[in-house]
């Protein structure tokens, strides 16, 4: 059923509840000229940068996933809707989904973006991203269970690749990242595990320089580990 825009007021559709959609929304809220309509496939607004401590047991799902409907309760121009968008209709000024259908004035897509592998797709199930809720909570079965395998193997040359973590990228999120591992190695499981001993390796790559680097991190040892010029037929 096609929900039509009231004739007295200018409808805003925000595709997404993400940081730019809720910016807009609460800018818009309390406004009388506008009726606002937030839609998002999942009913929470993701705090992003605190996605790495969820992936390190370090905060809980819910403590970075508020409800969407109760951080724009107050303003009573937005309605929250929670449901996929299929299609935008440009010439009809519509947008469609398993909601219906949702007439418009404006129109804001803020669907936010996903992380790429470069055209190597099946790098993602050894390799999930950090985007989302369910990614940060499947890297940290992968930390937690390989902790947990170290530990009931029977010497050191076993427990080391199960103690060893790579990490693609040097930007806030592979540094937070870095940095969480060795933390929780150090003390979040100080009391529950003997074998701590922790290899971590962090890679960058430069698309721009065709230039690579990795840092070894073993406990409080950081060193510099391959800083190398690498050629472009390295990349195939």
């Amino acid at each position: 059923m096609a929900v039509a825009a009231n004739t007295d007021k200018k409808r805003v559709v925000v595709i997404g509840a993400g940081f730019a959609g809720m910016n807009v929304a609460r800018g818009l809220g309390g406004d009388a000229r506008f009726d606002v309509v937030v839609l998002d496939r999942r009913n929470y607004h993701l705090f992003q940068p605190l996605l790495y401590q969820v992936a390190m047991a370090g905060l809980s799902p819910a403590e970075i996933a508020p409800p969407i409907r109760s951080l724009l309760s107050r303003h009573e121009n937005v309605r929250v809707v929670q449901g996929r968008v299929d299609r935008v209709l440009l010439d009809e000024h519509a947008v469609s989904g398993d909601f219906g259908r949702f007439d418009y004035d404006y129109l804001v897509v803020a669907t936010g973006a996903q992380h790429a592998y470069f055209g190597h797709d099946a790098w993602e199930p050894f390799a999930p991203g950090l985007k989302t809720l369910e990614q940060a909570t499947e890297i940290r079965r992968r930390v937690l269970s390989a902790f947990e395998l170290a530990e009931r193997a029977s010497d050191a040359e076993a427990r080391r690749p199960l103690l060893t973590f790579v990490i693609v990228g040097g930007g806030p999120t592979g540094v937070e990242l870095a940095g969480a591992i060795g933390e929780m190695s150090r003390f979040t499981l100080l009391s529950g595990f003997q074998n701590r001993l922790l290899v971590l390796i962090q890679w960058a790559w430069s698309y721009l320089t065709f230039s690579r680097g990795a840092r070894l991190i073993v406990e409080k040892d950081w060193r510099s580990h391959v800083n190398e010029p690498a050629s472009k037929e390295s990349e195939h």
